[in-house]
Protein backbone atom coordinates (compact mmCIF):
# COMPACT_ATOMS: atom_id res chain seq x y z
CA UNK A 1 0.00 0.00 0.00
CA UNK A 2 0.82 3.68 -0.47
CA UNK A 3 3.68 5.12 2.21
CA UNK A 4 3.21 7.83 4.96
CA UNK A 5 5.34 9.75 2.67
CA UNK A 6 2.93 9.60 -0.22
CA UNK A 7 -0.20 10.17 2.19
CA UNK A 8 1.45 13.05 3.66
CA UNK A 9 2.05 14.60 -0.09
CA UNK A 10 -0.58 17.56 -1.16
CA UNK A 11 -3.63 16.77 -2.53
CA UNK A 12 -2.98 18.16 -5.75
CA UNK A 13 0.16 15.96 -5.91
CA UNK A 14 -1.74 12.77 -4.69
CA UNK A 15 -4.43 13.35 -7.61
CA UNK A 16 -1.97 13.43 -10.27
CA UNK A 17 -0.22 10.78 -9.56
CA UNK A 18 -3.12 8.70 -8.85
CA UNK A 19 -4.94 10.00 -12.31
CA UNK A 20 -1.20 8.82 -14.16
CA UNK A 21 -1.90 5.29 -12.51
CA UNK A 22 -5.13 4.94 -12.93
CA UNK A 23 -4.17 5.98 -16.90
CA UNK A 24 -2.16 3.24 -17.39
CA UNK A 25 -3.74 0.54 -15.41
CA UNK A 26 -6.96 1.16 -17.47
CA UNK A 27 -5.38 1.28 -21.11
CA UNK A 28 -2.50 -1.57 -20.74
CA UNK A 29 -2.70 -5.61 -19.81
CA UNK A 30 -1.07 -5.87 -16.22
CA UNK A 31 1.79 -7.29 -17.44
CA UNK A 32 2.42 -4.23 -19.65
CA UNK A 33 2.04 -1.37 -17.11
CA UNK A 34 5.06 0.76 -16.96
CA UNK A 35 6.48 2.73 -14.02
CA UNK A 36 8.32 4.96 -16.57
CA UNK A 37 5.02 5.98 -18.64
CA UNK A 38 3.67 6.33 -15.18
CA UNK A 39 6.10 8.75 -13.94
CA UNK A 40 6.56 10.67 -16.48
CA UNK A 41 2.88 11.50 -16.81
CA UNK A 42 2.66 12.11 -13.02
CA UNK A 43 6.15 13.93 -13.14
CA UNK A 44 8.00 12.77 -10.60
CA UNK A 45 11.26 10.73 -10.65
CA UNK A 46 11.61 7.06 -10.12
CA UNK A 47 13.50 7.53 -7.04
CA UNK A 48 10.34 9.08 -5.76
CA UNK A 49 8.12 6.29 -7.18
CA UNK A 50 9.68 4.05 -4.85
CA UNK A 51 9.14 6.23 -1.48
CA UNK A 52 5.60 6.22 -2.58
CA UNK A 53 5.18 2.50 -3.56
CA UNK A 54 7.66 -0.96 -3.05
CA UNK A 55 6.46 -2.20 -6.87
CA UNK A 56 3.90 -1.97 -9.77
CA UNK A 57 1.83 -4.79 -7.39
CA UNK A 58 1.96 -2.68 -4.32
CA UNK A 59 0.26 0.12 -6.17
CA UNK A 60 -2.10 -2.12 -7.56
CA UNK A 61 -2.77 -2.40 -4.38
CA UNK A 62 -3.63 0.66 -3.52
CA UNK A 63 -6.07 1.50 -6.69
CA UNK A 64 -7.89 -1.19 -5.56
CA UNK A 65 -8.53 0.30 -2.13
CA UNK A 66 -9.29 3.33 -4.13
CA UNK A 67 -11.95 1.70 -6.05
CA UNK A 68 -13.06 -0.16 -2.95
CA UNK A 69 -13.92 3.13 -1.46
CA UNK A 70 -15.39 5.09 -4.53
CA UNK A 71 -17.61 1.49 -4.43
CA UNK A 72 -18.66 1.88 -1.27
CA UNK A 73 -20.05 5.34 -1.83
CA UNK A 74 -21.79 4.14 -4.77
CA UNK A 75 -23.99 1.59 -2.49
CA UNK A 76 -24.62 4.07 -0.25
CA UNK A 77 -25.98 6.19 -2.65
CA UNK A 78 -28.20 3.14 -3.61
CA UNK A 79 -29.31 2.36 -0.59
CA UNK A 80 -30.45 6.14 -0.35
CA UNK A 81 -32.37 6.25 -3.55
CA UNK A 82 -34.08 2.54 -3.00
CA UNK A 83 -35.56 4.37 0.23
CA UNK A 84 -33.44 2.14 2.29
CA UNK A 85 -34.63 -1.12 -0.14
CA UNK A 86 -31.68 -3.29 -0.21
CA UNK A 87 -32.61 -5.45 -2.85
CA UNK A 88 -33.54 -2.72 -4.90
CA UNK A 89 -30.59 -0.96 -3.94
CA UNK A 90 -28.15 -3.88 -5.23
CA UNK A 91 -30.26 -4.15 -8.34
CA UNK A 92 -29.34 0.16 -8.88
CA UNK A 93 -25.97 -0.85 -7.23
CA UNK A 94 -24.86 -3.26 -10.55
CA UNK A 95 -26.75 -0.90 -13.08
CA UNK A 96 -24.21 1.96 -12.13
CA UNK A 97 -21.30 -0.50 -11.82
CA UNK A 98 -22.22 -1.19 -15.98
CA UNK A 99 -23.20 1.85 -16.02
CA UNK A 100 -19.52 3.50 -15.13
CA UNK A 101 -17.40 0.99 -16.71
CA UNK A 102 -17.94 2.91 -19.64
CA UNK A 103 -17.94 6.75 -18.25
CA UNK A 104 -15.69 6.71 -15.83
CA UNK A 105 -11.33 5.68 -14.83
CA UNK A 106 -11.83 3.87 -11.74
CA UNK A 107 -14.41 1.44 -13.50
CA UNK A 108 -12.24 1.19 -16.30
CA UNK A 109 -9.67 0.55 -14.53
CA UNK A 110 -11.95 -2.36 -12.85
CA UNK A 111 -12.90 -3.31 -16.16
CA UNK A 112 -9.14 -3.83 -17.48
CA UNK A 113 -8.44 -5.78 -14.14
CA UNK A 114 -11.46 -8.22 -14.90
CA UNK A 115 -10.10 -8.85 -18.58
CA UNK A 116 -6.58 -9.49 -18.38
CA UNK A 117 -6.19 -11.20 -14.40
CA UNK A 118 -8.44 -13.51 -14.80
CA UNK A 119 -10.15 -12.40 -11.82
CA UNK A 120 -11.69 -14.48 -9.68
CA UNK A 121 -14.95 -12.97 -8.75
CA UNK A 122 -15.22 -15.08 -5.83
CA UNK A 123 -12.45 -13.05 -4.04
CA UNK A 124 -14.16 -9.73 -3.17
CA UNK A 125 -13.79 -10.69 -0.14
CA UNK A 126 -10.39 -11.45 1.44
CA UNK A 127 -10.23 -13.47 4.14
CA UNK A 128 -8.16 -11.14 6.77
CA UNK A 129 -9.08 -9.08 9.92
CA UNK A 130 -8.43 -6.06 8.09
CA UNK A 131 -10.33 -6.32 5.00
CA UNK A 132 -13.30 -7.85 7.26
CA UNK A 133 -13.07 -5.09 9.16
CA UNK A 134 -13.43 -2.50 5.66
CA UNK A 135 -16.52 -4.69 4.73
CA UNK A 136 -18.30 -4.39 8.41
CA UNK A 137 -18.10 -1.03 8.67
CA UNK A 138 -20.48 -0.88 5.46
CA UNK A 139 -22.59 -3.92 6.94
CA UNK A 140 -23.26 -1.46 9.82
CA UNK A 141 -23.54 1.55 7.64
CA UNK A 142 -26.31 -0.76 5.61
CA UNK A 143 -28.14 -2.23 8.59
CA UNK A 144 -28.54 1.30 10.44
CA UNK A 145 -29.55 2.89 6.70
CA UNK A 146 -31.25 0.35 5.17
CA UNK A 147 -35.12 -0.92 5.78
CA UNK A 148 -34.34 -4.48 7.76
CA UNK A 149 -37.96 -4.81 8.56
CA UNK A 150 -38.43 -7.41 5.42
CA UNK A 151 -34.98 -9.11 6.41
CA UNK A 152 -33.95 -11.87 8.12
CA UNK A 153 -31.31 -9.76 9.97
CA UNK A 154 -30.74 -9.05 13.26
CA UNK A 155 -27.61 -7.27 13.52
CA UNK A 156 -24.74 -6.11 11.49
CA UNK A 157 -22.96 -9.41 10.99
CA UNK A 158 -25.96 -11.31 9.68
CA UNK A 159 -26.50 -8.02 7.26
CA UNK A 160 -22.80 -8.35 6.48
CA UNK A 161 -23.27 -11.95 5.41
CA UNK A 162 -26.29 -11.29 3.53
CA UNK A 163 -23.97 -8.46 1.28
CA UNK A 164 -21.49 -10.96 0.54
CA UNK A 165 -24.24 -13.29 -1.16
CA UNK A 166 -25.35 -10.09 -3.31
CA UNK A 167 -21.76 -8.52 -4.05
CA UNK A 168 -20.52 -12.09 -4.97
CA UNK A 169 -23.57 -12.46 -7.07
CA UNK A 170 -23.37 -9.23 -8.56
CA UNK A 171 -19.55 -8.98 -9.32
CA UNK A 172 -19.96 -12.42 -11.04
CA UNK A 173 -22.41 -10.40 -13.65
CA UNK A 174 -19.63 -7.83 -14.08
CA UNK A 175 -17.10 -9.82 -14.31
CA UNK A 176 -18.71 -11.75 -17.10
CA UNK A 177 -20.42 -8.46 -19.09
CA UNK A 178 -16.51 -7.33 -18.65
CA UNK A 179 -14.63 -10.47 -20.27
CA UNK A 180 -18.11 -11.23 -22.73
CA UNK A 181 -20.22 -8.47 -23.27
CA UNK A 182 -21.65 -9.96 -25.98
CA UNK A 183 -23.89 -12.09 -23.35
CA UNK A 184 -25.12 -9.76 -21.25
CA UNK A 185 -28.29 -10.69 -21.33
CA UNK A 186 -27.93 -14.17 -20.20
CA UNK A 187 -25.64 -12.96 -17.52
CA UNK A 188 -28.41 -11.03 -16.76
CA UNK A 189 -30.66 -13.85 -16.14
CA UNK A 190 -28.91 -15.48 -14.06
CA UNK A 191 -27.77 -12.50 -11.88
CA UNK A 192 -31.40 -12.21 -11.52
CA UNK A 193 -31.73 -15.87 -11.33
CA UNK A 194 -29.54 -16.30 -8.24
CA UNK A 195 -30.70 -12.70 -6.29
CA UNK A 196 -34.00 -14.76 -6.50
CA UNK A 197 -32.77 -17.74 -4.44
CA UNK A 198 -31.36 -15.20 -1.72
CA UNK A 199 -34.15 -13.10 -1.60
CA UNK A 200 -36.40 -16.28 -1.21
CA UNK A 201 -34.57 -18.92 -0.61
CA UNK A 202 -34.25 -22.56 -2.37
CA UNK A 203 -36.55 -24.69 0.39
CA UNK A 204 -40.06 -24.77 -0.42
CA UNK A 205 -42.66 -22.85 1.79
CA UNK A 206 -44.51 -25.36 4.03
Amino acid sequence: MASERFMKLPEDKKEKIIAAAMHEYCNEPLEAVSINRIIKEAGISRGSFYTYFEDKQDLLCFLGEVMRKTHDEVIKDCVRKANGDFFAAMDLFLDACLKHLRETKIFRFQKNVAIHANINPMHAFEHNSSEREKHMALAEWIYENADISRLCVKDAGEMLALMMCCYMNLMIAVVEICQRPENAGPVMEDYRLRMRFVKEGALKHE
